[in-house]
């Protein structure tokens, strides 16, 4: 049991009266009882506790919420608010003086329609923590004292022109250190961050990125402000999407010490300076300014901003690079300054020292022993980062394969002599062609790891992939940029998990391939199948959570290629497009295989079969034009069976790019 009476420190957390209630359920909906610690989910004085690295889905039957408690997210806990009728309220504390602990790389998503929320819990930050509202997302008010030495990222995208998701009205200046990030993303047509009141955004530094690349995006100053920045900090302005960024201050004026636009300096004519809207009374114009007669003042001086993410991350967890050895890399952190990077190993007091490089191997370790890892920054000034969460990884030994357009089960392809096997990870080299072999059986239990451009050809009939991949189904498959894994007559099922590092293809031809197993990671993931009935099959266990979106590709010109997919999720929580005829089959008794928020593009004369099952997205386009919201039924040439497709937006059709 996680229960624990009359108070708990919790990493540093003041004592709480009540139990702490601790949800373990990955993947599972805060009112699934039995994943709480107490069978139950939170009520009168517990605090609620979602567990490291578990993503616990919202609920729409809560009613109220009813415990008094805090409520803690602990590193890389996700709460995942994604259906139409999920209340933010409803998971939050009923008491506003309770606390919401935030912990590096955890991250609360919100999407309902159901009126705005005003947040005047203390928010309390041990690291970098993400809020994100899309679409149909009433404004959450942010009113209470958010403090602690952790970042806040913003991501905002609501449907409406002029709406905005999130808006800053704290009544006393917050003191978080960290700095704030505000992303204005590629999703709905307003993207307008709006700050009310001063010291709203802490003391760190600002950076505010506009990520759509046909809409413009806002930060709004809209209260009577003069301070919503500290002055000794940075205000870095970024149009990352193309489609334009403006810092709006109304007629409030402002004071920074550096202004950064598209990661360059802004200093022409020297410090100190002024900058505001073109036609306004500023030395400097342009056209990153919007709105009334508010002046931006530069400063310049010394430096006294940490690097950015600040905590710092890794750009994935930890792996063992050897038996005895674990290999780490850093987040490209982002400075007016030369930064440098220290990895320290907890367990055995080890560490870098400071380095220019963003990779670290941690030699001289023992073979199946657990090392806790952690990572910080700092510029040649020596301003430094906080420390990132920890990360716990255990040496693997890797085998190399060495042998461009070699065969799998030939001794010379591999650094080690002879096949993978034992403990041992597949290490396929970067850009190299690994061909399939016949006629043995794979009994490797470490990862395989196919790294940028790796072609992973497995032909023809007589050659299965489970003989390719590890033998222990709790091992991955870390798939990286340009991958391209193909099945030609040699099919199979996969259910170790995959990773994806950047964006994949898994291509077949004829024999069925079906994927039991769940995808995460930031990649875009391309199924091209070759074959009608269930060629190609995707079954994860639980809903997927790869960022990147999913392009189904049919390979046959005459003719439907299908894809059948059976369980909610299996899309992950990006876009979807089908293309080249392809048959998407909704096999299962489904309602969610394809995200709420997220667009579906079906194209060349593809065919979404929902069978009785209902879908909701956000938008759907067909061959380029963006139908009106609503409801859709087999009465669409492109539509099969008896279910329902809900559109969300946009209130009419218009002609689109698709990038």
């Amino acid at each position: 049991m996680f229960s624990v009476f009359l108070g708990l420190f919790l990493a540093g957390q003041p004592l709480v009266a009540g139990t702490i209630n601790t949800f373990n359920g990955d993947g599972e909906q805060w009112s699934s009882t039995g994943f709480w610690s107490e069978g139950a989910v939170p009520s009168g004085t517990d605090s609620a506790n979602i567990f490291t690295d578990v993503t616990v889905l919202g609920s729409s039957t809560l009613g109220a919420t009813d415990y008094t408690g805090n409520l803690t997210l602990n590193a890389g806990a996700y709460l995942n608010l994604d259906g139409g009728s999920d209340l933010l309220v409803d998971h939050l504390p009923s008491v506003s003086t309770s606390n919401i602990f935030l912990y590096h790389e955890s991250k609360i998503f919100k999407y309902d329609g159901t009126g705005a929320v005003t947040l005047d819990n203390p928010i309390v930050l041990y690291g970098g923590a993400t809020f994100e509202a899309r679409y149909s997302a009433d404004r959450v008010n942010f009113n209470g004292p958010i403090s602690g030495n952790g970042s806040l990222t913003f991501r905002t995208g609501p449907w409406d022109t002029n709406g905005d998701t999130m808006r800053m009205v704290p009544s006393a200046p917050n003191t978080y250190s960290g700095g704030t990030e505000v992303v204005l993303i590629a999703n709905g047509n307003g993207r307008r961050f709006y700050v009310n009141s001063d010291g709203a955004l802490g003391t760190g530094d600002l950076r505010v990125k506009n990520e759509h690349t046909s809409k413009v995006g806002y930060l709004d100053f809209s209260g009577t402000t003069s301070d919503v920045i500290d002055d000794s900090k940075e205000l870095w302005l970024e149009d990352t999407g193309g489609g334009g960024l403006k810092l709006d201050l109304n007629n409030n004026n402002e004071t920074v010490r550096v202004l950064m636009i598209n990661g360059v300096e802004q200093n022409p004519s020297g410090y100190p300076d002024t900058w505001g809207r073109i036609g306004g009374g500023a030395n400097n114009q342009s056209s990153y300014f919007d709105g009334g007669s508010g002046i931006l003042t530069v400063t310049g001086g010394t430096d006294v901003s940490s690097p950015w993410p600040n905590p710092m991350t890794l750009t994935e967890p930890p792996s063992g690079n050897s038996l005895t050895s674990i290999l780490l890399e850093a987040t490209t952190a982002s400075d007016l300054n030369t930064v440098e990077y220290f990895f320290e190993n907890i367990t055995s007091g080890t560490n870098s020292g400071y380095q220019s490089g963003i990779t670290w191997h941690d030699s001289g370790l023992t073979a199946g022993t657990n090392y806790v890892y952690r990572i910080k920054a700092r510029d040649s000034l020596g301003n430094e980062t906080e420390w990132s969460r920890s990360y716990t990884a255990h040496p693997t030994e890797l085998n190399n394969f060495i042998n461009d357009t070699g065969n799998w089960n030939v001794g010379g392809s591999w650094s080690k002599g002879v096949a993978p096997t034992g403990t041992e990870s597949a290490n396929i080299t970067a850009g190299y062609t690994v061909n399939s072999s016949a006629s043995f059986s794979t009994d490797y239990v470490g990862d395989l790891h196919l790294r940028e451009g790796v072609t992973f050809n497995i032909d023809p009939n007589s050659h299965n992939v489970e003989d390719h991949l590890p033998s222990q189904s709790t091992s991955e498959i870390h798939i990286y940029q340009g991958v391209l894994m193909y099945f030609n007559n040699a099919g199979g099922e996969i259910y170790n998990d995959i990773v994806l590092h950047g964006d994949a293809e898994i291509k077949n031809y004829w024999t069925p391939t079906d994927l039991i197993c769940g995808i995460s990671g930031s990649g875009q993931l391309t199924i091209s199948v070759h074959g009608g009935g269930g060629q190609f099959v995707l079954q994860p266990p639980n809903p997927n959570t790869f960022t990147g979106g999913t392009i189904l590709n049919g390979q046959r010109a005459g003719s439907n290629d299908t894809v059948q997919v059976s369980t909610d999720g299996a899309f992950g929580t990006g876009h979807v497009t089908l293309q080249n005829r392809v048959f998407l089959d909704f096999t299962g008794a489904t309602t969610d295989v394809i995200d709420d928020l997220v667009y579906l593009y079906i194209n060349d004369n593809s065919t979404l079969d929902l069978n009785s099952n209902s879908e909701t997205v956000g938008r759907l386009i067909v061959d380029g034009v963006v139908q009106p919201r609503g409801t859709y039924t087999s009465s669409e040439s492109y539509i099969q069976g008896s279910g329902t497709l809900t559109v969300n937006g946009p209130v009419s059709g218009t002609i689109i790019l698709i990038k």
